[in-house]
């Protein structure tokens, strides 16, 4: 057998209320193909791939966050891709967006942090600055040039992607959106983004405005689909004390004799590595 298979997408998951009883065991029905194989037959050998051709050379430094000792490179060639905005116009009110989609145009990466405080799941001020972004974005005609176009193509609406963790900010930015006359950019949770492909998304950080973390937030999975399913650039929206939940000790968590696994541990410093290789793409929301 050959198993293809990513380590970084989200992981099989029960809302069982038993789910866990079965952890440890050689039949595990929550383990993966791969994992079942490794597991009982630890022979196996393991191969991985040296390249990634969804992502382009600039978000690779953020990407491998997701795969620890995995190096890998770009398969496209730095430069081949890129957003390219007109030149603003009419700047005063827009500064932030401004600032945010050249960033993002240039660098693949706009990390977006709105002041500290928390706030409900489906916060309105994060649903309103999505909005404004994508408003913004069509405003200055964005074009888009990569290796499977011979000249540069308008961007579309369809071409872009909202990324959430739950279906209330789904339901909030959809009608949000609707309202906007952004019909075609799709919304939705990382569980149904997962394996699609857009030039653009905009993520909304699953711990943003979060008091404490939990196994279902710190989920290495849900952050690596939501952060890897751009072509061109991703704008990753959050609040300052965000990082925070992050450091310090790390939470205590169950564990179960015979299974390695703990996706909460491994959230926790996946979260680390992601904050600190989005520092140089850091934007303040004043």
């Amino acid at each position: 057998h050959l198993l293809m298979g990513d380590s970084g997408q989200l992981a099989p998951f029960t809302s069982a209320p038993e789910g866990d009883r079965w952890r440890g065991l050689r039949e595990d029905p929550l383990l993966t193909a791969v994992e079942v194989v490794r597991r009982n037959h630890p022979a196996t050998s393991v191969h991985r791939l040296p390249i990634t051709r969804r992502l382009d050379p600039r978000a690779v430094p953020v990407a491998r966050a997701f795969y620890p000792g995995h190096a890998f490179e770009a398969a496209v060639l730095p430069g081949v891709r890129g957003l390219h905005l007109e030149a603003a116009a009419g700047r005063k009110g827009h500064a932030l967006e401004d600032r945010t989609l050249e960033h993002a145009s240039e660098t693949g990466w706009a990390h977006v942090e709105l002041p500290a405080s928390a706030v409900l799941t489906a916060d309105p001020e994060t649903v309103e600055i999505v909005c404004r972004l994508l408003r913004r974005l069509f405003a200055r005609s964005p074009m888009v040039t990569c290796e499977n176009r011979a000249r540069a193509e308008a961007l579309r609406p369809g071409d872009v992607a909202v990324a959430v963790s739950h279906n209330d900010q789904k339901d909030l930015l959809r009608s949000a959106l609707d309202d906007a006359g952004f019909e075609e950019v799709q919304v939705d949770t990382a569980n149904k983004l997962q394996g699609l492909t857009f030039e653009v998304v905009i993520a909304w950080h699953p711990l943003a405005g979060l008091t404490d973390v939990d196994q279902f937030h710190l989920d290495p999975g849900r952050l690596c689909v939501m952060l890897t399913r751009h072509r061109q650039a991703c704008i990753v929206l959050g609040r300052a004390a965000d990082r925070e939940l992050v450091e310090g000790i790390p939470p205590a968590t169950p564990s179960y004799v015979g299974w390695d696994g703990n996706p909460a541990l491994e959230g926790w410093y996946v979260h680390e590595a992601v904050f600190s290789a989005l520092l140089p793409h850091r934007i303040e929301a004043t």
